[in-house]
C-alpha cells in the first residue's frame, strides 16, 4: 500500500489497493485504473444497468472506520450532487466498497487543462473561451454555497468539442469534513493532491494555486476559488505558473510574500484581462474581487479583444459580442450627437465567423434588426441554459438579456416603435418591453412560422404549418383568421411582414411544388390577396425595396408601398444567403428605415450520420457528408431512411442509406415535398407524407424505390404517418392545432374507414411510437410549457408522464425494458421500464456529436427525427451538423450602395 502525504499539513491519506479490471462494485464493473492521489483511487467503470461508463472514486479508508465520518461524507456528497451545471462534472451516486465510501461520478473524456498547457500555449480567444465557462460554473456553485477549494489545471478537463468540465467540485471539503477528529477541525488546513508525476511535483501542483489565507491555514470562502481562478488564468496566458519554486515552502512563500509578475503574460494580453488577473490575485481577500460574477462580466466585456475566433462551440452570447465588434465600425457614421436623419447610412460593412451552432435553423432569431436600425435582438442559450432574448445596442459593448423571456423559441419580432418585442415561450405568445418591464401574455400559441406587429397594435402570425394567417390584438385576445387558403393551389401561409400603412402585409405562400411558392400581399380588411413574385423565401420591406431571396441570392426589388406593386427589376444585394427552401425562409433581416441589413451567408453546411455508444463516444460514420434532415432505422438495422433537399425543386425527398457501406439510393422523386417516412414491419415498403395530392396525404412505396407510390389515405385535412404496426395498421394523426388530438389508424390496403385509436386531452401530438408488444404508446405532447414525453395504454386508461423537464422523440428498446427520449437541449435520456409497467426516473446518457472530429452539434425538435436508437439500446445513430465549415454573418450599413445601376 502506498503512502502519500497531504500538502503542508493534515492527515496522511492511504489509497486503497488497486482493483483489477472485471471486478464488480455493486452494479458497476471496473474497466481500468484512471489515477490515484490524496482523495483515493479513481477507476473507469461500466454502469451495467444503464450501459454507460462512469468514474468511481474510492476515498480514504480512514473514513470508513467511523460511522459518523461516513454520515458526514454522505451528507456533503448529497449537497455536492445538487450542483447541476454543464461545466461541472456531476456526482451520480454514493456507494460502498469493502466498507469504504465511494462516489460514482460523471466520466469526462478529453485532456485536462494541464495537458493542454503542457502541449502548447492557448490563444487569447481560447483562453477567454475556457475562462468564461469556468466563471459560469464557479458562479453557479458559489450561489449554492459550495466552494471548490482545489481549482487547478489538473482538475479542469476540456472535451474535444471545447466544453470545459471542472472535476472534484467540493470533494476536498467533503473528505476533510468526514475525516475531521474534532469540532474545531478546519478543512482549510487540508488542501488536496493529485498524483501526477513525482511526489514533489504533486505537492507543488496543488500548492501553486492555494490562496494566501489557505496557505496560512485560515478559514476560507469563495474568494479562495477566485484566487485559484486568477492563477489558472495567469498560467493560460503566461505558459507558466503565477507562483513557483523548488520546494513547497518556496511556493508558499511566494504566494504569501510576492505579487504575480504580470510582465510574464503574453504581450497581446488585453490590458483589461491583466486587470482581471490583478484583482483575482490580491493577497488581501478584502481587496480581491468579491464575487466571480464580477470577473465574469469583465471577461464578457473583453470579447472584442480576442484577435482570433474562439473554439467552435462558443455560445450565442459570445457571438453577440462579436456583432458589436463589427457593427460599431460604422456607428459614428449613422448617429451623430443624437441626430436621426432619414437619409441612408454611409456605406460600411463587416463580416465575422459564426459557428453553425449559433443558429439551430434559418427560422431562429440570430440577429433581428430593430425598426430604427440601432439594435439587434437575438436568442442565446449560453452554456446550455434556457434560451433568452438578448438585446445588443450597436452603440454598446455589452449585450443585455431580457428578463422574463426564458424558454423563447422561434423568431422574435419588434413592435413598430421599437419599444417592445413579441416572442413565443411556454406555449404562449408574449410581449416584453425592450428596456425592461413585466411580460404580458397575448394568447395561447404552441408554434409559429413568422409574426409581424403593425402600427395599429395588431399582430399577424402563422400559428402552424399548413394553416392560414391569423390576427390578434397586441394587447391580448383570441386568434381570428385573416387569410384564406386555396386548397387546390396552396397548403400554407407563413412569414408575414407588415407594410408601412399597418393594414397591408407581405407573406409567403407555400405550395406542393417549389415553383409555385410565391410572395403575396394581404390585408387586414379583406381575405383577397395578390401575387407579387415567385419565391421560396420570406420578404422584408425597407426603404422603398422589397427584400427576398431567390436561388440563394438576396434581391432588392423596388416596391411602391402605396400602390402595392413591384417596379422595375430586382437587383442582387448579396449571395448566397442561407435559405431553407422547403420551409420557404431565408436568414436575413433589415431595419424599416433602410439603415441596417444583417444576413447569414449560405449554403447550408452538410451533416453526418454517426454511431455513438451510450457514453456519447463516436464509434463510426455512416456514409459521406450530405444534408440529412431525418433518420429512421429499419427493423433489421441494415438501412436507414433519411430526408434531404431536392436541389431541383427546393422541396424534400426520401432516400435510403446502407448502414454497412454508406451507399445511398433514392426512394421518392417528385416535385412535391415527401417526408416523415416509416418502415413496414418487414422493411420491404415505406409509408410517408406527401404534398403531391394537395394537402398532406399518406402514400406507400417499395423501400428500394421501385414501382409507383400508392395512395394510402387522404382525409379532409392534412394527415401525417407515424408508425406501421405489425398487424397491418398505420397510425397517423390529423394536422389540427387545438385539443383534443386524435390518433387515428387505417389498415394498409384496406377500404375501411379510419378508426380513432386515442383521443388525448392535450395540445398537438407528435413522435408516436408503440412498444413491441403493441400495448403501450409513447408520444410527445406539445404542451403550454413545452414538449413532454408520455406513455399511455393503447387500449385506453393508464397514462404516465415520462419526462420531467421537457422531452421529445421517444423510442423503445426492443425488449421494452427501456425507453429513450431527447431533451429540448439535445441530451439523450434513458428511463428504465419494469413489468406493470413501472417507469424509473430519467437518467442522462449523453449528448451526441460532441466527441466528433471535426466538431459537430446535435439538434432536436418535434417531428424531426434527428436520432435513432439500436434495438438493444447500446448505440445511437445521430445526425451531426458540421461546425467545421464556417457561416459568415454580414452586418451592412448603407447596403444600397451595393446595388448595380439600373439599365
Amino acid at each position: 500500500m502506498r503512502r502519500e502525504r497531504s500538502d503542508v499539513s493534515g492527515p496522511i491519506i492511504r489509497p486503497v489497493l488497486s482493483l483489477q479490471p472485471g471486478a464488480r462494485i455493486g452494479g458497476y464493473e471496473i474497466v481500468s485504473l484512471l489515477g490515484a492521489g490524496g482523495m483515493g483511487e479513481v477507476y473507469r467503470s461500466r454502469d451495467m444497468r444503464l450501459g454507460r461508463d462512469v468514474a468511481i472514486k474510492i476515498v480514504s479508508p480512514r473514513i470508513a472506520a467511523d460511522a459518523d465520518a461516513v454520515a458526514r461524507f454522505e451528507r456533503e456528497a448529497r449537497a455536492l450532487a445538487s450542483l447541476n451545471h454543464p461545466n461541472i462534472a456531476a456526482i451520480y451516486d454514493v456507494i460502498e466498497h469493502s466498507q469504504q465510501p465511494a462516489l460514482v461520478l460523471e466520466l469526462v473524456e478529453g485532456d485536462t487543462l494541464a495537458d493542454r498547457l503542457a502541449a502548447k500555449p492557448l490563444s487569447i480567444a481560447e483562453t477567454l473561451h475556457v475562462a468564461r465557462q469556468l466563471t459560469d460554473a464557479l458562479d453557479t456553485a458559489h450561489e449554492a454555497g459550495i466552494v471548490h477549494r482545489d481549482l487547478k489545471p489538473a482538475n479542469i478537463k476540456i472535451t474535444e468539442a471545447g466544453q470545459v468540465k471542472i472535476l472534484d467540485f467540493g470533494l476536498a471539503k467533503a473528505i476533510a469534513v468526514a475525516a475531521a477528529q474534532g469540532a474545531e477541525f478546519d478543512p482549510a488546513n487540508t488542501p488536496t493532491i493529485t498524483v501526477h508525476g513525482t511526489a514533489q511535483g504533486v505537492i507543488l501542483g496543488t500548492a501553486a494555486y492555494m490562496s494566501p489565507e489557505q496557505a496560512r491555514g485560515k478559514r476560507i470562502d469563495k474568494r479562495t476559488d477566485i484566487w485559484a481562478f486568477g492563477c489558472v488564468l495567469f498560467e493560460m496566458l503566461a505558459g507558466k505558473r503565477a507562483f513557483d519554486g523548488e520546494t513547497t515552502y518556496d511556493v508558499i512563500a511566494a504566494i504569501i510574500e510576492r505579487s504575480p509578475d504580470l510582465t510574464r503574460l503574453r504581450k497581446d494580453t488585453p490590458a483589461s484581462v491583466r486587470r482581471v488577473i490583478a484583482r483575482c490575485l490580491e493577497k488581501d481577500p478584502k481587496r480581491r474581487a468579491r464575487d466571480i460574477a464580477e470577473v465574469q462580466v469583465a471577461l464578457d466585456d473583453d470579447a472584442s479583444a480576442a484577435k482570433t475566433s474562439p473554439t467552435p462551440q462558443r455560445s450565442a452570447i459570445t457571438i453577440g459580442a462579436a456583432i458589436v465588434a463589427v457593427a460599431v465600425i460604422g456607428a459614428a457614421v449613422w448617429y451623430g450627437a443624437g441626430r436621426r436623419e432619414s437619409r441612408p447610412a454611409a456605406p460600411a460593412e463587416a463580416e465575422f465567423v459564426l459557428p453553425i451552432s449559433g443558429i439551430t435553423n434559418p427560422t431562429d432569431s440570430w440577429g433581428i434588426a430593430s425598426p430604427d436600425g440601432q439594435r439587434l435582438a437575438f436568442v442565446a442559450s449560453g452554456n446550455d441554459r434556457e434560451p433568452m432574448i438578448w438585446i445588443r445596442s450597436l452603440q454598446s459593448a455589452t449585450p443585455a438579456p431580457l428578463a422574463g423571456t426564458e424558454g423563447v423559441a422561434g423568431q422574435v419580432f419588434w413592435s413598430p416603435d421599437g419599444r417592445h418585442l413579441g416572442f413565443r415561450a411556454g406555449g404562449r405568445l408574449k410581449r416584453v418591453p425592450v428596456d425592461g418591464g413585466p411580460v404580458q401574455v397575448i394568447c395561447p400559441l404552441s408554434n409559429h412560422l413568422g409574426a409581424t406587429w403593425g402600427k395599429d397594435d395588431v399582430i399577424v402570425l402563422a400559428p402552424a404549418n399548413r394553416d392560414r394567417l391569423y390576427r390578434v390584438p397586441a394587447s391580448g385576445g383570441t386568434l381570428e383568421p385573416v387569410t384564406k387558403i386555396d386548397p387546390k393551389a396552396e397548403n400554407s401561409h407563413r412569414w408575414p411582414h407588415f407594410l408601412p400603412d399597418g393594414r397591408h402585409f407581405i407573406f409567403t405562400v407555400r405550395t406542393d411544388r417549389g415553383i409555385n411558392n410565391a410572395l403575396r400581399v394581404g390585408s387586414l380588411d379583406s381575405e383577397n390577396t395578390t401575387v407579387l413574385v415567385e419565391s421560396q423565401s420570406n420578404a422584408v420591406y425597407t426603404d422603398g425595396y422589397l427584400l427576398y431571396v431567390k436561388d440563394g441570392a438576396l434581391l432588392a426589388h423596388p416596391f411602391d408601398a402605396a400602390t402595392l406593386t413591384l417596379q422595375g427589376s430586382a437587383r442582387a444585394v448579396a449571395g448566397p444567403v442561407l435559405q431553407n427552401t422547403s420551409s420557404a425562409v431565408a436568414t436575413f433581416s433589415a431595419s424599416a428605415n433602410g439603415r441596417l441589413l444583417v444576413y447569414v451567408a449560405g449554403p447550408r453546411p452538410p451533416s453526418r450520420l454517426i454511431w455513438f455508444d451510450r457514453a456519447g463516444k463516436a464509434l463510426s460514420q455512416v456514409g459521406a457528408e450530405r444534408i440529412f434532415l431525418d433518420v429512421v432505422l429499419s427493423h433489421d438495422e441494415k438501412r436507414a431512411l433519411f430526408d434531404t433537399i431536392d436541389a431541383d425543386h427546393g422541396t424534400r425527398d426520401i432516400w435510403v442509406i446502407d448502414i454497412a457501406n454508406g451507399a445511398i439510393s433514392r426512394v421518392t422523386n417528385h416535385p412535391a415535398t415527401d417526408w416523415g417516412a416509416s418502415w413496414s414491419p418487414d422493411d420491404s415498403e415505406i409509408v410517408f407524407a406527401s404534398d403531391r395530392a394537395g394537402q398532406s396525404t399518406i402514400f406507400k412505396t417499395a423501400s428500394d424505390g421501385s414501382g409507383e407510390a400508392q395512395l394510402v389515405y387522404r382525409g379532409d385535412i392534412g394527415v401525417f404517418a407515424q408508425e406501421w404496426l405489425p398487424d397491418g395498421r398505420l397510425l397517423f394523426f390529423r394536422d389540427v392545432i387545438v385539443a383534443p388530438q386524435d390518433l387515428m389508424a387505417v389498415r394498409i390496403g384496406g377500404q375501411a374507414a379510419p378508426e380513432t385509436v386515442l383521443t388525448l386531452q392535450t395540445t398537438r401530438m407528435n413522435d408516436t411510437v408503440s412498444s413491441r408488444d403493441g400495448r403501450w404508446l409513447a408520444y410527445t405532447a406539445l404542451e403550454p410549457g413545452g414538449p413532454e414525453v408520455y406513455v399511455t395504454s393503447i387500449s385506453g386508461g393508464q397514462r404516465f408522464k415520462i419526462s420531467t423537464q421537457g422531452g421529445l422523440l421517444p423510442s423503445w428498446r426492443r425488449d421494452g425494458r427501456e425507453l429513450f427520449f431527447a431533451t429540448p437541449q439535445g441530451d439523450i435520456m434513458s428511463v428504465g421500464v419494469s413489468p406493470g409497467p413501472a417507469f424509473g426516473q430519467p437518467v442522462r446518457l449523453m449528448r451526441p456529436c460532441q466527441t466528433t472530429t471535426p466538431p459537430s452539434v446535435f439538434r432536436v425538435g418535434p417531428a424531426v427525427k434527428t436520432f435513432a436508437t439500436s434495438g438493444d439500446g447500446q448505440r445511437v445513430l445521430a445526425i451531426c451538423e458540421s461546425v467545421s465549415g464556417t457561416t459568415n454573418v454580414t452586418v451592412a450599413l448603407g447596403w444600397q450602395s451595393r446595388l448595380p445601376a439600373e439599365r
